[in-house]
């Protein structure tokens, strides 16, 4: 592990390692804050709607989330340049059928 840190981060460079501790103290703060508003949007919702209302909003997110995961995974982007790919080579077969 020190070993990976003393590659990646230049010990003897004080600025460049604050940069680096701010950035990362940024990140996980931002983190910490992003979950405490989602917890408290859950105890606001929850204690605003119904028992069967928020089981229907718990579902409809949870399946959201569910959905998400297929963007996150790059399966769309994978689609769409495979079929950037194949729009590619019938271009080239078109334009060889022109040629000949």
């Amino acid at each position: 592990m020190l070993i990976f840190f003393r590659k990646h981060v230049n010990i003897d460079n004080f600025e460049a390692n604050r940069k680096y501790y701010k950035q990362t103290f940024l990140l996980f703060s931002s983190r910490i804050f992003d979950l405490g508003i989602g917890f408290a949007t859950n105890m606001f919702i929850a204690k605003h709607l119904q028992q069967e209302q928020f089981g229907i909003y718990s579902f409809v997110l949870n399946f959201l989330l569910l959905i998400s995961l297929l963007f996150d995974f790059g399966f769309f982007t994978s689609i769409s340049r495979i079929l950037a790919f194949n729009v590619m080579k019938e271009e080239n077969k078109m334009k060889e059928f022109h040629f000949i």
